[in-house]
């Protein structure tokens, strides 16, 4: 563990992608340097650990390039964030006469398509087993919308392991391959974000079934992280050439796909340089610090994002009229700007891109907590507080968010109102998080944490609160249990909700739990990226989940002004 305590403001944030395009240019090659080329890398700070899909951790953020340029799923996004047919040309949805009914999906697969070596058709009994993979690998928990997946995650946990009693579980998860183009799928109850959950979490995607029968756990794991001779094969605008598991993924374009584009490489990150002498097309600002000075021609992409204040609720050190008072105490403009070219404050968890969000004008946001510095001070003073420190833990490192810099215009805000803050910076803040000292006590009452959404919907961003999530706050335990049994409750009718104001009405409820009624978090800002690109290259871009996108990704050719 690495902490160290910090008083003064200081801008060091944390990154989990950092993405910069490179072009194949030389320096010194004159005023062509900057023109367009033919062969791209693309430059990351972590390098992906497999390019197994199905086994893959859909927490491992650096798998997501890689994963997301070389396949594709039964559904995609539009430039709306809504599902769109891709691999599945349509889909039927009906509920069964269970109570509460169950929701069957059966996809009816695009006819004509094929893997990457463009023989290999691609079936139902792909879908079949790459998600009966994912089931059993790393990636179950992201399939819990399954019928089925409960007696899977049960297995998974036993202790010792039983594999006979996994593969029984995974066997009878409700998956069938009807026919070779027709896909069925039962989910435990409704849920609107079914098909967006899709689109983009990679563990949903199929695998190349016929490629990997009787082939050995040891020959499948070669199969997919030792590329070669065309294999893995793959669906998306991309296919792996080769992997050499030290700094480089190459990729070539598939059929039809990235114009003007013979290669594409993930490599390691270097710096900013490499765009100023015109080595690369593409930079990601991932440095905050970079911020400040706002470079020529960035560009930004709001995130469906929302960096948020926790509060440990059950430590003795943060009483509710405590907590009530920390909510109003802080400005949440003020606590951002100047930090980043734009601000854009948080009044509530959702962001106001996603369907059903709110703003502070809305009617049903009546009585959501907002800047109040005298009612803070009423609330401090009704609190019983004595002047005690508390320390607040927060990622170190080097991120497009300025962590620290946060950190230090909240602490300034609280002392403000009387409330004495003393700021951790740590590597490992989902460990140290959850520490506690020899009286049970957490460390860290508060801390700074962000969550971003897979897809554009409410959901995404509730369950992290969720028994089973990351959100430390120790809030499921609260009134016995009982808040939380209403908060899923309200999460179960909002998933199931196809109108949007009462979705809207339900989802406002259980921000309402979150933000005043159990005072568990404080939102602070929506982040931003912010890039450099070339005008030659088109089509690359951060999505609004915060993900490269490279279907779309072309060379252009630059005509020259008469």
């Amino acid at each position: 563990m690495k902490r160290n305590v910090v008083s003064a403001s200081l801008a060091i944030p944390v990154s989990l992608l950092v993405a910069t395009l490179v072009c194949g240019c030389h320096r010194g090659a004159g005023a062509n340097a900057c023109g367009p080329k033919h062969e791209v890398s693309i430059a990351l700070v972590n390098m992906p650990n497999t390019l197994d899909w199905s086994r893959s951790n859909p927490d491992s953020w650096p798998n997501y390039p890689v994963m997301h340029a070389i396949m594709r799923g039964l559904t995609t996004l539009d430039e709306r964030g809504q599902p769109v047919p891709d691999l599945a040309e349509r889909w039927d949805v009906e509920l069964t006469k269970d109570k509460p009914p169950r929701q069957i999906y059966t996809f009816h697969l695009r006819k004509g398509v094929t893997w990457s070596d463009g023989k290999t058709p691609l079936t139902a009994q792909d879908f079949l087993v790459g998600w009966r993979r994912a089931l059993e690998g790393n990636g179950y928990g992201d399939l819990d919308d399954l019928v089925g997946y409960d007696e899977v995650e049960a297995a998974q946990k036993a202790r010792p392991r039983d594999q006979a009693r996994l593969d029984q579980a995974i066997s009878k998860v409700a998956l069938e391959a009807v026919d070779a183009n027709t896909f069925r799928v039962t989910i435990k109850s409704p849920r609107t974000y079914f098909l967006s959950r899709v689109a983009l979490v990679y563990n949903y995607f199929p695998d190349p079934s016929a490629d990997l029968a009787k082939k050995s756990e040891d020959e499948i794991d070669r199969y997919f992280n030792e590329p070669t001779g065309g294999k893995p094969l793959t669906l998306g605008a991309f296919h792996v050439a080769s992997w050499d598991h030290l700094g480089s993924v190459h990729l070539v374009p598939s059929a039809g796909t990235a114009d003007g584009i013979d290669k594409l490489s993930l490599t390691k990150q270097e710096s900013k340089i490499q765009y100023d002498r015109c080595d690369v097309a593409f930079y990601a600002l991932d440095d905050a610090s970079l911020l400040r000075t706002p470079p020529p021609q960035m560009q930004r992409q709001p995130l469906m994002s929302t960096y948020w204040l926790g509060m440990k609720v059950q430590s003795a050190a943060l009483p509710l009229a405590l907590r009530h008072a920390i909510s109003h105490a802080i400005d949440r403009e003020a606590a951002v700007k100047g930090l980043v070219p734009s601000v854009r404050p948080a009044f509530g968890l959702l962001p106001p891109e996603v369907p059903g969000a709110i703003t502070a004008d809305d009617p049903l946001a009546k009585g959501l907590p907002i800047y109040d510095a005298a009612r803070a001070r009423a609330e401090v003073e009704k609190s019983g507080y004595k002047g005690q420190i508390l320390k607040l833990l927060v990622a170190s490192g080097t991120s497009f968010m300025p962590e620290v810099g946060i950190a230090d215009s909240i602490r300034h805000q609280l002392e403000a109102v009387g409330i004495h803050v003393q700021i951790v910076t740590t590597a490992e803040l989902s460990h140290d998080v959850n520490l506690t000292g020899p009286d049970g006590e957490p460390l860290y009452p508060l801390y700074l944490k962000r969550i971003g959404a897979d897809f554009a919907h409410p959901q995404t961003f509730f369950t992290m609160f969720e028994p089973g999530g990351h959100d430390a706050t120790g809030w499921e335990h609260l009134d016995g249990g009982k808040a939380m049994a209403r908060f899923e409750a309200l999460l179960t009718r909002g998933a199931a909700e196809t109108d949007l104001e009462k979705m809207k009405e339900t989802y406002t409820e259980a921000q309402r739990m979150l933000l005043d009624e159990f005072a568990v978090i404080v939102p602070i800002y929506h982040p931003d990226r912010y890039f450099l690109r070339r005008p030659w290259l088109t089509g690359l871009t951060f999505s609004p989940f915060n993900f490269l996108s490279f279907r779309t990704m072309r060379v252009q050719p630059v005509v020259a002004a008469p």
